[in-house]
């Protein structure tokens, strides 16, 4: 999930200039370390 958001911030112009947020839920355990791995790269608000 980190991957995608670094690509999401490297690729879409202007993201600087927003609020990149995420919003994991946890079907399979991973809503925590998802959301850190946003954080990590990129992401500005968790849900």
């Amino acid at each position: 999930f980190g991957s995608l958001i670094q690509r999401i911030m490297e690729k879409v112009p202007g993201i600087n200039e927003t609020i990149l947020s995420v919003h994991c839920h946890n079907d399979l355990g991973m809503a925590t370390a998802n959301s850190l791995a946003a954080i990590k790269n990129g992401a500005r608000q968790i849900e």
